[in-house]
């Protein structure tokens, strides 16, 4: 039928056009940027960055992403809602005089293309009930979150998944109500109600809703190994910024350096930092597509080794001769080094290597890495 290739037509468009929006806007959804971390500054790396100082304890932002992000999104539903309208529905044929109403495999292509879809489109809301289940969280997510959920809700009665429209609805208006009420902080009656709200969603549509948990130890990692990468943030800042629930590329990028010297305490001069490294971060990663991507990081990732083997022997060569101050500085840019790895590990999605390595000493490091290269 005419009908269902125009369909597959648009939903081709639709996928190429949605992919490319993925890439551009990779590290606010998808990939790439890692998620939340821990609480209290805990982070299984912290063994592995042993280097990472105590900074003295304490005596403007882009915030247009976000629009970008969704309005990119919401072109590709459009074009998505326009091919599906006419293989649900069933439109007449004027060419071929005859009902074009939509076979049961025409709606399942295009259901399959809409869960597709929502599963990337959905990565912010992953990210935020991720952060949400482990523990209370900061209500700026609700900015990020319910724009899209509504958007699924439409997208989901267009194409004919009307199962979905009563749960999203109640989790959109948990988060509406949390908002209205002016709360800064998601917590207790209202974190358990989008939370038990949001596991229907989970049960009713799977590919769309369900949490990555390898990609939220990935963002985790990205996060942590940023914050230790920035001269003067060390674990008290990294602490004070963890328990406020900034832990999370997203919210850093949005935030400004007011935002983190008022709510969280850190030096307005640390704050400027870290605001920069985290917005110059984001802009790298969204300018690349998933494949240059990939490449790129091995790549960084084989030049940061190549430094490295030759750092840590000038560290043991301080050791043999005993001079304190090249083995001081040594041990600095080796420590820096090895944090620079875990961010592009954490960017790969690498956890478990990234988790292994910080097990063994920097020698042993090293040769797993060359071994990583090597494989990947």
């Amino acid at each position: 039928m005419r009908a269902r290739a125009e369909a597959l037509a648009s939903q081709d468009d639709a996928v190429a056009s949605h992919d490319g929006a993925v890439a551009r806007h990779r590290g606010a959804l998808a990939s790439q940027d890692g998620a939340g971390a821990p609480r209290n500054g805990a982070h299984a790396s912290d063994t592995a960055l042993d280097g990472v100082p105590f900074d003295e304890p304490e005596p403007g932002p882009e915030p247009g992403w976000l629009d970008e992000v969704l309005s990119g999104f919401d072109t590709r539903f459009d074009a998505m809602r326009d091919s599906a309208s006419s293989a649900v529905t069933g439109q007449e044929d004027p060419e071929e005089g005859k009902d074009a109403a939509a076979s049961e495999a025409d709606v399942a292509v295009v259901q399959a293309l809409f869960y597709d879809i929502a599963s990337n489109y959905l990565k912010p809301v992953h990210f935020f009930i991720a952060e949400l289940r482990r523990g209370p969280s900061r209500a700026d997510w609700i900015q990020i979150a319910r724009p899209a959920l509504e958007n699924i809700q439409r997208a989901a009665l267009d194409v004919g998944v009307e199962s979905l429209d009563g749960p999203i609805g109640r989790v959109v208006a948990e988060l509406s109500g949390t908002e209205g009420r002016g709360e800064t902080v998601i917590r207790g009656a209202a974190r358990d109600a989008i939370l038990a709200d949001y596991e229907i969603l989970i049960d009713a549509a799977p590919g769309a809703f369900a949490i990555d948990e390898a990609l939220d130890s990935s963002r985790s990692l990205v996060v942590h190994s940023l914050l230790s990468s920035i001269p003067g943030v060390g674990r008290v800042t990294i602490d004070r910024l963890y328990r406020v629930g900034l832990v999370a590329v997203e919210l850093i990028v949005m935030a400004s350096p007011e935002d983190l010297t008022l709510t969280a305490g850190v030096r307005r001069d640390l704050a400027e930092l870290i605001v920069q490294n985290f917005q110059r971060y984001h802009k790298e990663v969204s300018s690349q597509r998933p494949e240059v991507m990939r490449k790129s990081s091995l790549e960084r990732l084989s030049d940061i080794l190549r430094t490295l083997a030759v750092v840590n022997g000038e560290y043991e060569a301080s050791l043999a001769s005993h001079a304190t101050a090249n083995r001081i500085r040594a041990r600095q840019a080796r420590q820096a080094l090895l944090t620079k790895a875990h961010l592009v590990l954490g960017q790969m999605g690498e956890v478990a290597l990234a988790e292994e390595l910080e097990k063994l000493p920097v020698e042993r490091r090293i040769e797993e890495l060359q071994r990583f290269l090597a494989n990947a």
